[in-house]
């Protein structure tokens, strides 16, 4: 595309108008800051090149503020562990700043020429320990009259440098190259005002950017120091001056917005610009990433220049594009049945299109904004049901005639989740509430994995209800959540629910020491007991006794807290009844009974007794006849000899009772009682 003189001339024109106003940034060192107070280290070359020579080669690049310094006022402290080494009691003593020489001079001399050989504009300055260092000026400070002036490069120099010298003398390094982590301090003191920097040695960098070990290696501040770790090479520590416009992703199709990515290094002073304002216009022109909004209708190539000034020179990149026929990828989306969607084709100038319906991420914004075609997809419009939930992107590639293309993605979400039920749901209603979710995911549908499990109050509701048939109490129950259009996309729930168990039982100690228990419990069919617990926390389950009804004999005296577990049979689904027994030692002599009513009744003569080891019962008629004998407190007279013999007439009745508690001496008792008829 040719370029007209007039469109040459305003080129030429407006570069000196940025010329003009990026000027007036100031130095390319500076960026546009100078410090606030006496000076500011903003650089260290900590890894000098000339190999063994390397402690005569090392930089301190110095920022001055608003006064001008005494070169001769600069000094370092003491030496202690972890500073550079320099300064009294290193191996590298503070020899102070040195006047020029024939020598110095000559090196400085050589490295301007270099500057000037290769274009540059830049300039060093030698500087006397007499002279004045200038306000607002920038420093550079060489720990030794005797570097080489081959050891570093000065040729892309663009500013002005004032240089000092440190007198002769020093060989070792000052500063520590890259290292095992450990910190160093430098603190540069000029009549009395000081500034301290700190770096990490494992954090230098080589010449390819990683840590490690490499001549080059550069420690840039800020006046706050913050540290950045960087490596220029064999070069002096200055950031170079850099410049590139960087490339633009478009493949020939017209786009209304270019997005634009340029990189300047070394200078804050820049600008782009388009030769020809018919092709568009920038949003920010003195932005590195602007974007360039294309004027309709359009057509051809599009370049624009990034132009950069610094100090003394001014540089400038180009990026190109080309404008051609409008091509526009555009789709709408019908999710009225979803996940059944429906893709309706509306792109522009496009004489073929292909569709993707699966990709995990917006190929639009990739680099290649290309796919593989989906084997079903059709030119037009297409409808796509999807099986599986997740996030995926439909995109749309459409070619125009001029073979153009472009890509349009958009995203589908869908999710269906038929939420939590507690596992284990113990007692309380058989009406269990749901709460499914969904996303993408128009018509559904809830159904029972056992059609007899129960019944849903409403199956088309998200928030709907199941209740439990019986037959079901205690069965694991699945519920499945899906979509009508898709069956496939569905969700599960499992749960068991159980009534929850009533513990409870009653005691018989007719018996005792033989207790016995009654089970009163309701809805459970699994029940354990514990007969021997000291507290009520204390449950020692007799994993043999699983009955319903039983008896436990007592062999010793005391309180103990008799507990039923009763289960429902399904895991985590029971009730505990607990109730204090007391088996102590103690007896009851009773004067009269009853044996004739026959009412149930106090029919029996007993002695009721707990805690012995020893009983025998006698009874005897007014004439000294035994009529009744027993050696166990449990087998009771009922008014017959002997139980089984004639009945005993009314009157009253004499008995000789031997017994003996655990533990005691025996003892006899002498009674009567009354048998009434």
């Amino acid at each position: 595309m040719r370029l007209s003189l007039k469109t040459y001339l305003l080129f030429f024109i407006f570069l000196g108008i940025i010329n003009r106003s990026v000027g007036q940034c100031g130095s390319t060192l500076n960026q546009g800051k100078y410090p606030s107070k006496a000076f500011e280290i903003v650089s260290i070359l900590v890894d000098a090149c000339d190999g063994s020579n390397e402690g005569q080669n090392e930089m301190i690049r110095i920022q001055i503020g608003k006064n001008s310094l005494n070169p001769s006022k600069f000094s370092v402290p003491n030496y202690v562990a972890g500073m550079a080494n320099w300064g009294t009691n290193s191996s590298n003593p503070w020899r102070g700043v040195t006047n020029l020489t024939t020598s110095t001079k000559g090196k400085i001399t050589y490295l301007n020429n270099t500057i000037k050989a290769k274009g540059n504009c830049g300039l060093l300055i030698g500087l006397n320990s007499t002279d004045l260092i200038p306000a607002y000026s920038n420093l550079i400070f060489i720990t030794s009259e005797s570097f080489s002036q081959t050891a570093q490069d000065f040729s892309d120099l663009n500013d002005t440098l004032y240089v000092i010298f440190q007198k002769s003398g020093n060989t070792a390094g000052h500063f520590a190259n890259f290292g095992t982590a450990a910190t160093r301090k430098l603190i540069l003191t000029n009549n009395g005002i000081s500034d301290t920097v700190i770096y990490d040695r494992s954090k230098l960098v080589n010449q390819a950017g990683a840590r490690g070990a490499d001549d080059g290696a550069v420690t840039d501040f800020e006046y706050n120091g913050t540290v950045a770790y960087a490596n220029y090479g064999c070069r002096v520590p200055i950031p170079p001056f850099y410049i590139d416009a960087g490339t633009v992703l478009i493949k020939g199709c017209t786009v209304s917005v270019v997005q634009l990515n340029g990189t300047v290094i070394g200078s804050k002073c820049y600008r782009w610009i388009n030769t020809n304002p018919q092709s568009g216009s920038l949003n920010d022109s003195t932005i590195l990433n602007p974007k360039f909004t294309v004027k309709p209708g359009y057509k051809g190539v599009v370049k624009l220049f990034l132009v950069a000034n610094g100090n003394c020179a001014s540089r400038k990149d180009s990026v190109q594009f080309n404008i051609s026929s409008s091509t526009t990828a555009d789709f709408t989306i019908d999710s009225t049945n979803a996940p059944k969607f429906c893709f309706t084709d509306k792109s522009i100038g496009a004489v073929k299109t292909r569709w993707g319906f699966n990709h995990p991420s917006d190929i639009e914004k990739g680099p290649s904004k290309d796919f593989s075609e989906d084997p079903t997809a059709a030119s037009g419009g297409i409808c796509y049901i999807y099986k599986t939930v997740g996030n995926r992107f439909v995109c749309l590639i459409a070619e125009g005639s001029s073979g153009c293309k472009d890509t349009l993605c958009r995203e589908i979400k869908v999710f269906l989740d038929a939420g939590k039920v507690d596992p284990v749901l113990c007692g309380g209603s058989s009406v269990i509430p749901l709460q499914g979710e969904k996303l993408g995911v128009n018509k559904i549908l809830w159904k029972a994995e056992s059609n007899d499990a129960g019944t849903f109050d409403d199956t088309t509701k998200l928030n709907a209800k199941f209740t439990v048939d019986p037959k079901y109490y205690g069965l694991v129950i699945k519920l499945y959540l899906m979509s009508v259009v898709s069956p496939e996309l569905r969700d599960s729930v499992l749960f068991i629910y159980s009534p929850k168990p009533i513990a409870n039982f009653s005691i018989d100690s007719t018996l005792k020491p033989n207790f016995c228990f009654v089970n009163l419990s309701q809805k459970a069919s699994l029940y354990r007991w514990s007969f021997q617990g000291k507290n009520p926390t204390d449950i020692i389950v007799d994993s043999t006794v699983v009955k319903s009804n039983i008896c436990f004999n007592y062999k010793d005296l005391g309180t103990y807290y008799v507990c039923l577990i009763a289960e429902s049979g399904v895991v985590g689904c029971a009730d505990t009844f607990c109730a204090t027994l007391s088996y102590n030692q103690s007896i009851f002599l009773a004067n009269v009974f009853t044996p004739g009513d026959k009412d149930g009744k106090n029919d029996e003569f007993r002695i009721p007794i707990s805690g012995h080891e020893y009983f025998e019962l006698k009874v005897f008629s007014r004439w000294g006849t035994m009529v009744f004998q027993s050696k166990d407190p449990l087998v009771m007279w009922n008014g017959q000899v002997e139980n089984t013999g004639e009945v005993c007439s009314a009157g009253t009745y004499f008995y000789l009772l031997t017994y003996k508690f655990l533990n005691q001496d025996s003892k006899s008792l002498h009674g009567s009682v009354l048998l009434i008829r």
